[in-house]
C-alpha cells in the first residue's frame, strides 16, 4: 500500500475502519504497516502525536475473532488510537476524546506485505 493519509474522527467507542488500509485474505499472510498519527483541538493545542509499526500475520486454521494476530512496537509518541483487525483483513481504530471544538486528525500510513 503506497502511502495515504486518512482522517481520524475524534471520540470514536467501538472500531471503526480505517479507509484503504485492507488486506485479503486469500493472498497475504503478513504485512508491516508504517503509521503517523496527529490529532489536534482547541482544547490540546499542542496535539497528541504518534508514530509507529503494525505487524499482521493471518492465520486461517485460528478460531473465527483470531484469524489476524496483529502487533504495535516502535511506538513514540501516543495518539489515543486503539488498533484492531478484523478476520476479512481490515484495519479499524477507536480514538479518546480530545475536545470536539477545533477538532482534526489524520493518519499516513503505507504498508509491505508478503504473500501466501
Amino acid at each position: 500500500i503506497l502511502q495515504t493519509e486518512v482522517a481520524i474522527s475524534n471520540n470514536i467507542s467501538s472500531f471503526t475502519d480505517i479507509a484503504g488500509l485492507t488486506f485479503n485474505t486469500g493472498q497475504v499472510r503478513s504485512a508491516v504497516i508504517n503509521y503517523s498519527v496527529y490529532r489536534i483541538s482547541t482544547a490540546n493545542p499542542s496535539g497528541n502525536a504518534e508514530s509507529g509499526v503494525l505487524s499482521i500475520t493471518y492465520d486461517n486454521s485460528a478460531a473465527s475473532g483470531f484469524k489476524w494476530l496483529i502487533t504495535a512496537y516502535g511506538i513514540s509518541g501516543d495518539s489515543g488510537l486503539t488498533f484492531n483487525i478484523t478476520d476479512a483483513g481490515q484495519i479499524q481504530y477507536k480514538s479518546t476524546d480530545i475536545s470536539a471544538t477545533g477538532y482534526s486528525g489524520t493518519m499516513t500510513f503505507r504498508a509491505k506485505a508478503l504473500e501466501q
